[in-house]
């Protein structure tokens, strides 16, 4: 596990936010940052917080990728292009599949 070195100044920054961000996600992940910065492990912190060991250590990559500027952004959708990628393939399988009047869905008899 590799130890993070939270800034001094970025503690008040990340309790403050905490509760004046627009976003509830963001308001979320402020608080690890706070309480890694005061020496707690991440499964505590985990505990503290309420939420999953992964979704501490997720919070703790994107700072130590760019700071508190990455952890104010919010992607609301971030799979949807997976998604968007796969929208003709399943228009055509869904048409191909398109059941008849009167069919049982899933059977594909007669009632």
């Amino acid at each position: 596990m590799v130890r993070i070195a939270i800034p001094p100044e970025d503690l008040p920054i990340s309790q403050a936010e905490r509760y004046t961000h627009p976003h509830p996600r963001v308001q979320q992940k402020l608080p690890t940052l706070y309480w890694v910065g005061l020496g707690y492990p991440r499964h505590e912190v985990a505990r503290i917080i309420g939420v999953s060991e992964g979704t501490v250590r997720s919070t703790l990559h994107a700072y130590l990728a760019g700071g508190l500027a990455a952890l104010r952004q919010f992607n609301p959708h971030p799979q949807s292009a997976a998604w968007d990628r796969q929208a003709t393939t399943l228009r055509e399988a869904f048409a191909a599949h398109r059941p008849t009047p009167g069919q049982r869905p899933g059977t594909g008899s007669q009632p």
